[in-house]
Order: structure tokens, then sequence, then C-alpha cells
């Protein structure tokens, strides 16, 4: 069994890996998307299949984008098989020049919410999030729905987890293959967090992680190919 669970990032849903679930679904993968729950307050937290530990064969395969690696279960983590970690770090807010003006942007970023500005303030985030593209018409749900109070409550706790994030939350197993993608052109993890994440995984599992920077792509990659590259890597590793 070749099994999926997906984690969205900041301020996002389960709806984002909708083209990723569609491709793999056609080539015979389970995919199940996690949801934090912004838009409704109703998280859903998918689990690994017991059928998926009957064969050495079988693959449970954790993708997480940005701040997802910290919202997902640490039982999810610790089991994974492989990890695709897109656009992630272990610590957003580097010991380096920019950590001050990171942590009052995102301090910013809490009073907006429930006042005037939250609209524009999260239409303003994914703006740079797709940057260097502009943001696609299918994706406008994303800053234009109405967000729950338990959904405002959540988008203030997880920027919290933005600022206090150290180190990833749960220790990978030595065995778990990983694959890192970034964007050349993210404007939303500074390359100091990304280099960080890549030092830190090699600690956990002793190797190098395979890693992809993809060229004219942002914090939202939008390369279709991306996605069939990464099925492809996933079934022959």
């Amino acid at each position: 069994m070749k099994q999926v669970i997906a984690m969205h990032g900041w301020c996002s849903d389960g709806k984002y890996w909708d083209i990723w679930a569609k491709n793999f679904k056609s080539h015979e993968w389970y995919w199940e998307s996690a949801d934090r729950g912004y838009s409704n307050g109703q998280m859903l937290n998918p689990t690994w299949a017991k059928k998926t530990y009957s064969c050495s064969k079988n693959k449970r395969v954790l993708i997480c984008h940005s701040l997802g690696t910290f919202l997902i279960g640490s039982e999810i983590i610790s089991k994974a098989s492989h990890i695709v970690f897109i656009n992630s770090f272990s610590r957003f807010i580097p010991n380096s020049k920019e950590s001050r003006s990171l942590e009052i942007g995102l301090k910013g970023m809490q009073k907006k919410l429930r006042t005037m500005q939250e609209q524009k303030m999260i239409y303003r985030f994914w703006e740079k999030a797709f940057s260097p593209h502009k943001i696609q018409k299918v994706n406008i749900e994303l800053f234009k729905r109405n967000l729950s109070q338990q959904g405002i409550k959540k988008l203030r706790e997880d920027l919290d987890l933005l600022i206090n994030s150290k180190r990833l939350p749960w220790a990978i197993n030595k065995k778990t293959k990983v694959l890192v993608i970034d964007g050349e052109k993210d404007k939303i993890v500074v390359p100091k967090a990304k280099n960080n994440l890549i030092e830190e995984i090699y600690e956990n599992i002793g190797s190098d992680p395979e890693h992809w920077i993809i060229s004219n792509e942002g914090h939202v990659i939008l390369q279709h190919q991306i996605i069939e590259k990464t099925r492809i890597w996933l079934e022959a590793n």
C-alpha cells in the first residue's frame, strides 16, 4: 500500500493539495489531506492505515508545506517511511540579521486579525507566497473566505508557533527517507532557515536528504511537473 498524509501551512486548508491528490490517486496512491480547521474550526487529522505496516515495501509518506511540519501529530511524523518538506523550516526566525524584522512582522500580523486590516493582511501574505507569480483565480478563496472565531484563534496561536519554533517538533526516524523541495524565490522562509532545516535533518538521520531547489518558484510551487517528479522519486526510493 502507498499512503500519503499531507499537511498544509499557515492560513491554508486541505484543498491546497487537490492537484497533488489527483495525480497521486491516479497512480494508485491512497491520499489524505489533513486540515487545521481555520475556516470552520473542524480539524481533520488522518492516521496511518494499519495495512501500511504489513510489508516493508509499503510506504507511509508525509508531505508538509511550510508550517505544516508543526501542525501534524507526533505519531504521524515519527512513523513516516518518507517525508517531503516543501519550503519548510525547523526554526522560522534564525539567528541572523533578519530575526528582529521577522518577529516584528509576525506580531504585526497577529494584531491585524479580527480588525479592518485582516483581509488585506491575509491577501498580502498570499501575494508574497505566490511571488514571483500572481495569485491564481482558483486560489482567491484562500483569502476571501470567512474565518471562524476558532479559526482566528488558531491563526494567532500558529503565528506564535512560527515565532517560537526552535527545531523540528519531533525526531525523525533514522530510517526515514527525506526529500526537501525549496522554491528559489521564496519570500516567506528565509535561506538561513532553510539551511538550518537541512542541518537538523542530517543530525537526525545521519545523511544528507535529497534536496531540490526549483528555479523561478516561490513559497507556493506551481509547476505541475514537480508533483509528478516527487511521486516518481517516492516510488523509486
